[in-house]
């Protein structure tokens, strides 16, 4: 990797997680030489983000807005050109297992929805097209700046709502590609307006529909600490016969919207703190929104979990469920406590 796609690469762990994020993605095809997949990877497993970047060589900017769009006029070209060429591969159902970045083998799904992102580091453009298109047709790609780019994975929590955005993002273009003013009523009656192209003002509004006005702000609390326990999944313990359970768990929990979010969050505190004073209770189920995954939280003394058949068998007469999670949270001492996981697919 060049200097600009591995402070990509470092930028996407950061808000990606480690265990979604794929940028080792070169491969050798039936009869061809080798070829790179895409610059960078996001994989939810049935969603996929697929990225491209380009940087402006800093001995070659002019800094003249104008000038520079003639080079970013150039790189979209060879995008295309890419993203095409992405997308035959990625439904041939013939590519292998990549690595992701903590070194395990992660499949690519020939069956999953893709946003194609083209990404651009370039300082004197201000002014670009929100997305691209070829001249077939057969695609659609989403157009950023890197600043613009950032903005949404500091506003946005999770990978799967970073995909939501895009989806939404890609079909306001679609519609309205010339929109520079939306004007919109909240629940209160107020008046919103909404510049999309000024600092990728659409985030606002899509906050705004899927949480209520300006009520998302009630999150921050259990998003800040739901990151940090997604970063941190890896150090802790888990006990699964799945390959690459790690990678599946923050999969797993990585789809979750904000209110499963903070019900999530306020159940393991809440747990935590009673498993430190010893009122130990059962496993508390919660179900993903899909109805397809299952959380059991638990406290323990002994550090057992329980029986995954019997949890299963209660998991089952709720819905069709298909993942099931067991979080058992214990004290190791007046100071530590410790988070073990137990992980299986149906």
């Amino acid at each position: 990797m060049n200097e600009s796609e591995q402070l990509l690469s470092a930028f996407s762990e950061m808000y990606f997680y480690k265990e979604l994020t794929q940028s080792s993605l070169l491969f050798s095809p039936p009869k061809k030489s080798e070829v790179e997949l895409t610059d960078l990877m996001l994989n939810i497993g049935d969603s996929i983000i697929i990225i491209q970047l380009k940087t402006r060589c800093t001995s070659s900017n002019t800094h003249k807005e104008e000038l520079e769009k003639k080079w970013l006029k150039r790189m979209i070209k060879d995008v295309k050109k890419q993203i095409k060429s992405t997308s035959c591969y990625m439904r041939s159902n013939t590519l292998p297992r990549f690595n992701n970045a903590r070194g395990e083998k992660i499949s690519v799904q020939s069956s999953a929805d893709v946003q194609s992102v083209f990404i651009f580091d370039n300082e004197a453009i201000k002014d670009y097209p929100r997305i691209i298109e070829s001249k077939s047709g057969n695609f659609t790609a989403h157009c950023f700046s890197f600043d613009d780019f950032k903005k949404i994975c500091n506003a946005l929590i999770t990978p799967k709502e970073i995909y939501t955005y895009l989806e939404q993002r890609l079909q306001h273009y679609v519609t309205h590609p010339d929109t520079d003013l939306i004007i919109c009523e909240n629940e209160h009656d107020d008046l919103i307006l909404v510049k999309p192209k000024s600092e990728e003002g659409l985030i606002g509004l899509f906050l705004a529909n899927s949480f209520g006005g300006n009520n998302f702000g009630h999150y921050a609390q259990y998003t800040k600490s739901f990151r940090f326990f997604l970063h941190n999944i890896p150090e802790r313990s888990f006990d699964s016969s799945e390959e690459n359970a790690g990678s599946e768990i923050v999969r797993f929990l990585s789809v979750l919207n904000r209110e499963e979010i903070k019900l999530f969050m306020e159940r393991l505190w809440q747990t935590t703190e009673e498993s430190k004073t010893e009122a130990l209770h059962g496993p508390r189920a919660s179900m993903r929104s899909d109805k397809a995954a299952i959380i059991f939280v638990a406290s323990s003394k002994d550090k057992m979990f329980y029986p995954m058949d019997i949890l299963w068998k209660t998991a089952l007469e709720k819905a069709d469920i298909r993942r099931l999670l067991q979080i058992v949270v214990y004290w190791e001492n007046s100071e530590h406590y410790r988070i073990d996981f137990c992980f299986a697919i149906r």
